[in-house]
């Protein structure tokens, strides 16, 4: 997973300082702490739940990008063998011409 639980704590610190400090202009300082807490606890699951996120996206494009690379690694191994395929072929073709000659003399004897 991308960073840690503290980036999840010292982020929603932040956030539930700045609406501790808000909410303190209006309400008492006991329900403005109520709601900082509150606030704090739903920053820290949705700030792990982010990080989820961009750890599933970023396996996923990892996950993507060596499957491409397995297969293009596949397919140039394929065309290797084909074209020593083909070289093989050509050698039996010239060794078939060869062998077809040595065979017409040996019937011409």
């Amino acid at each position: 997973m991308i960073g840690s639980v503290w980036h999840n704590i010292v982020l929603s610190t932040f956030i539930s300082v700045y609406v501790f400090l808000l909410s303190l202009l209006n309400n008492t300082p006991q329900h403005s702490f109520v709601r900082a807490l509150i606030v704090f606890v739903l920053a820290f699951i949705l700030t792990y739940g982010v990080r989820q996120l961009i750890t599933y996206i970023l396996d996923t494009r990892t996950k993507s990008i060596q499957r491409s690379e397995t297969e293009n690694t596949q397919e140039e191994e394929a065309s290797v063998q084909s074209e020593e395929l083909d070289d093989h072929d050509e050698i039996n073709e010239v060794d078939t011409s060869e062998t077809a000659e040595h065979i017409r003399k040996l019937m011409n004897e």
